[in-house]
């Protein structure tokens, strides 16, 4: 083979080389980003490049009852959590609080970036903030046990760099940064889950849903972002003397860790959940008009000790207690995790099937029974 062959070989396989490693190394993909807003809404989507993001979420959920004839205006209830008639339009049914930890990391079976994800969400009394076990149905007057949101695993991959940062562009809105996305489930759950059972959706389980988000972050915090950047490449024997060395306070082990304290509003509308015993059909014997509207609030954390205490505490007892409701309601095969640690971790695992609160209620409820939802 000729020298430049043999050169232009070399060259090629260096750059597949030099190719591959980027594509899989966060740090190199956060690198890329031209601009400073780019980089502040990477850390706070993905936390800080090969670290984690804890997002703390807590809202209500609400019943949206279409064409609701049982309310009368003159009585002045008619609409929100006011509402005295527990079938009303606009009542607040349930509290949810949780968490949701993700991170940038490496596709395990290739080359390339995978966001990966996990969340815990409870079902609380709206007025209490107790987790809840058992829920009293308003609509069918039953007692049905309480299934949270557990998704063990949520990956997405992301491919190479260019794909690392895939939220829409930040705009200014007063005194933050703003971004939004707007996605629209639509899938069939025969297909998604491989069987036959429509569970408790419409259109022969066409799943349909509308989830709504605006990411909010403080411009204060693209003061803070030269000292992360610094010590995100820190290399001693070229930038030991630099001056952020001296200004950048808490030095690199602060520094590596950070994320913008940003927030987040989260609203959605989807289905009736299928522990509630409802369907969305109305062919369905348990059909009942209506949708669920979720209302959430969240806040961003670099680490599961920044939650709030009172939420850690009650997510603790709720673990260690084991009474999870189920087993009294004819739901033995629901097992709780043995640990809540557990949900702290975040280990990718991207096998195209990303958990729901459908496919946990089918494999965890409804699967180990040999049961269809109708049953």
């Amino acid at each position: 083979m000729p020298r430049t062959s043999v050169s232009y070989c070399v060259i090629g396989l260096l750059v597949l080389m030099a190719q591959s490693a980027f594509a899989s190394d966060p740090v190199a993909a956060y690198n890329t980003i031209p601009d400073a807003i780019g980089k502040l809404n990477y850390r706070l989507q993905n936390g800080p490049p090969g670290g984690k993001s804890v997002f703390y979420m807590k809202g209500y959920v609400y019943a949206y009852i279409p064409g609701d004839v049982e309310c009368d205006p003159s009585e002045g209830a008619c609409e929100g959590f006011s509402a005295t008639n527990p079938k009303r339009h606009g009542m607040r049914l349930m509290g949810f609080e949780g968490y949701n930890v993700r991170w940038l990391t490496r596709h395990p079976a290739d080359n390339t970036l995978l966001y990966a994800s996990r969340e815990i969400v409870f079902y609380t009394n709206p007025a209490t903030g107790e987790i809840l076990n058992q829920w009293k149905n308003p609509y069918t007057g039953e007692t049905v046990p309480v299934i949270p949101v557990m998704n063990e695993y949520m990956d997405s991959p992301r491919g190479t760099a260019g794909y690392a940062n895939p939220s829409r562009p930040m705009e200014e809105r007063g005194l933050n940064y703003a971004s939004n996305a707007d996605v629209f489930p639509n899938y069939n759950l025969k297909n998604q889950f491989a069987q036959g059972d429509n569970m408790n959706v419409a259109n022969d389980g066409q799943y349909t849903s509308a989830e709504l988000f605006d990411f909010y972050l403080p411009k204060s915090s693209k003061n803070e972002l030269p000292c992360a950047d610094f010590f995100l490449n820190y290399q001693p024997h070229r930038d030991r003397y630099r001056w952020e060395n001296y200004l950048c306070f808490g030095g690199k082990a602060k520094w590596l860790d950070w994320a913008p304290r940003g927030t987040v509003s989260w609203s959605r509308v989807g289905p009736w959940l299928p522990w509630m015993g409802m369907s969305e059909d109305p062919a369905n014997s348990r059909h009942v008009a209506g949708v669920l509207v979720y209302h959430v609030r969240s806040e961003t954390f670099t680490q599961f000790e920044d939650l709030p205490e009172d939420f850690r505490d009650r997510m603790r007892l709720w673990f260690d207690s084991g009474a999870f409701g189920l087993e009294t309601i004819g739901f033995e095969a629901w097992k709780r995790p043995a640990n809540y640690d557990e949900y702290i971790a975040v280990q990718p695992r991207n096998n195209g099937k990303n958990d729901t609160t459908w496919s946990v209620f089918l494999n965890k409820v409804l699967r180990p029974q040999g049961l269809t939802w109708q049953q």
